[in-house]
């Protein structure tokens, strides 16, 4: 027998094969998403190497640290009824002209059976995207609020009919909420008070059919009536980590509306148009152009919903254009759509109308694909009515979409080994690899890798590359990856293999899609044998080809020479940041025709570019001492 510690993650799976979750308690429940070592007898658990599914203790999404948060910015403004927000914005933090926190994580990634594009997600984590708690193994309380600016209420009274509605769903595709975890809408009176209005316990998330909920409220104490009215939703949950998921929808308050007045009555975009790449969600052009038809799907897809209770017509279209240049591809013609209430509805186009497509430069390639729809005015929401899918041709290849909802990773004693399969259609240079690692419960810095490149794997394998004590890095930046450059450029054709070797027993945790799927491209080594994986996700890896780019590898823990910086991240839409060991004097960003677009010198470690057009540029850094780097990005 053996007496050993389990970490968070053995401790969820081992959960879940030893009771039914359904009838799990929730002290339990909280036992083991705390992150609590317990010890236990379970010899037979701990003597056969497996994979492992682990749910982040943090939100990579939402990294950032304090001298990054120009986007913070809050709007002291009182608002006006109407109050609507959809969170269609997608970019990570709520909208300060509407709420003054950012805890919560607005994406498109974690809800299922949508009303519309985009949701606000509470979790256990702060607003840095680190847990709310993470020094306690035990805590359950409140975590992520969401506050209303203030709004003016002055002018209205309980015979009014003003109303708050909102619509929300437990998990998704994320974790339950427990029984002791809870969802509470506040309002703020006496302008330090804030009265529960509504709640909803975990117990409440454990639904078979798992769809978004509406709860309709109607405002009638004396009280709420004033120039500064605030309301909060909060959840409470463990808050050691990224747990216990609540998604909100559609926050709308009004008057003149009455109790049974709970339609929402708004046409919305559900996703982006589909990717037409079959294969990669993001590879070089040099390997998609002229082989169209092994790397394309057929279609793409717009996909819609009606909220209204009413059938509805509604005009769409689609445009396609090169992104980085902004020339047009395909403008489709207006088309009017008629569907039926309350429901979804998807139209499907042949690719085939946009592509082949001939591209000024093949360094940088980004097609765009914007759908539109116009719908009736009196909508409620207008900000879900376009939506662009970027695809991004660059010189790497993805499997992923660049948002980790969980963590992958072999675990148990003995060698283990990860092979993730690429193929290549032309012959390539292999200069560096992409790893996001996503920190769980076992900090691993001071932990090694071998990093591995294989031509073929199974009984004989044959290494092309192999490189040991290779450490981990957690990187402070959204979804940030690790660079791993390549001491000698690998050729490389056809099919190959990148991945890692471990001797210890602890999980590597890398960065899992769970919206994007490549099982069949992924192996693992377990007592002496590569097996296929059994799980249904996207590890946030990634090779880097092409032609020698001056890539820097990731180097944390050890101080960058005067003469390297670092700019992350890349491809970038709002902001760039800079590392240097030394202080930065100025930056000269330029475009593709040689053209300075921005200057400045006086330079902060952030620098917004949301102002530029979406392209190639580089940025020439001098630091204090003089001395200078050129950096290249991409601005999406």
């Amino acid at each position: 027998m053996m007496t050993m510690m389990m970490n968070k993650h053995f401790q969820k799976r081992i959960s879940n094969q030893l009771f039914d979750g359904s009838k799990k308690s929730s002290f339990l429940n909280l036992l083991l998403k705390s992150g609590l070592r317990i010890f236990i007898i379970l010899f037979p658990f701990f003597s056969f190497a497996q994979e492992v599914v682990s749910p982040l203790p943090y939100n990579p999404s939402l990294f950032y640290s304090p001298e990054k948060n120009q986007a913070a910015k809050r709007q002291l403004d009182t608002l006006s009824l109407p109050f609507i927000d959809d969170f269609a914005t997608g970019t990570g933090y709520p909208d300060p002209a509407r709420w003054t926190d950012r805890h919560v994580f607005v994406n498109d990634n974690y809800p299922v059976n949508k009303l519309s594009y985009g949701v606000a997600t509470f979790d256990g984590l702060n607003e840095f995207g680190l847990p709310h708690n993470s020094n306690s193994l035990v805590v359950n309380g409140p975590a992520d609020t969401l506050t209303s600016q203030l709004i003016d209420l002055s002018l209205f009274t309980a015979q009014d009919s003003v109303f708050l509605s909102f619509a929300y769903q437990p998990q998704g595709i994320g974790d339950r909420p427990d029984e002791i975890d809870s969802l509470v809408l506040e309002f703020k009176i006496l302008d330090t008070i804030w009265q529960r209005a509504w709640s909803t316990p975990g117990s409440d998330s454990i639904i078979a059919d798992p769809q978004f909920k509406k709860v309709h409220l109607h405002l009638t104490n004396p009280f709420f009536f004033t120039v500064d009215f605030q309301f909060r939703f909060r959840n409470y949950a463990t808050i050691t980590g990224n747990n216990d998921h609540w998604h909100l929808d559609y926050v709308y308050m009004s008057n003149n509306r009455g109790i049974s007045d709970t339609v929402i009555n708004d046409i919305s975009i559900l996703n982006p148009a589909t990717s037409f790449l079959k294969n990669y969600t993001s590879m070089p052009w040099n390997h998609f152009a002229g082989f169209e038809n092994d790397e394309k799907k057929d279609t793409i897809t717009l996909s819609f919903r009606n909220n209204y209770l009413s059938q509805q017509l509604m005009d769409y279209t689609f445009r396609v254009y090169e992104g980085f240049t902004g020339t047009p591809i395909y403008d489709e013609a207006v088309i009017t759509l008629s569907f039926p209430p309350n429901s979804n509805t998807s139209r499907t186009f042949p690719d085939d109308l946009f592509l082949p497509f001939t591209p000024a430069t093949t360094d940088s390639v980004l097609i765009s694909i914007e759908t539109s729809i116009t719908e009736n005015p009196i909508s409620i929401s207008m900000e879900n009515n376009t939506v662009t899918n970027h695809i991004l041709f660059h010189n790497y290849f993805a499997y992923d979409d660049g948002t980790a909802e969980r963590a992958y990773g072999v675990e148990g004693q003995g060698m283990k080994k990860f092979a993730y399969q690429f193929n290549l259609n032309v012959p390539d240079t292999l200069r560096a690899i992409l790893i996001h690692f996503a920190q769980i419960n076992d900090n691993l810095s001071l932990r090694e890798l071998t990093l591995a490149v294989w031509k073929e794997i199974g009984p004989e394998e044959d290494t092309l590359y192999y490189r040991e004590r290779i450490p981990f890095y957690y990187l402070e930046e959204r979804n940030g990856f690790a660079v791993y450059v390549l001491d000698t450029p690998l050729a490389v054709s056809g099919r190959f293999y990148v991945g890692w070797e471990q001797l210890f027993p602890e999980s590597v945790q890398v960065g899992l899609d769970l919206n994007s799927v490549a099982t069949n491209r992924m192996f693992y080594y377990v007592q002496g044998t590569w097996r296929p994986s059994g799980i249904a996700g996207a590890p946030l890896i990634r090779p880097v080809v092409g032609k020698d780019t001056g890539l820097i590898g990731t180097e944390i823990n050890q101080p960058l020479t005067a003469t390297q910086f670092r700019l992350y991240p890349n491809p970038a839409q709002d902001f760039i940041f800079i590392q240097s060991d030394v202080p930065l004097s100025g930056i000269d960003i330029f475009d593709m025709q040689g053209r300075i677009v921005l200057s400045l010198q006086q330079v902060q470690n952030t620098l917004e570019i949301s102002a530029l057009k979406p392209g190639l540029y580089c940025a020439r850094v001098v630091n204090e001492r003089n001395q200078s780097g050129t950096l290249r990005f991409i601005k999406l």
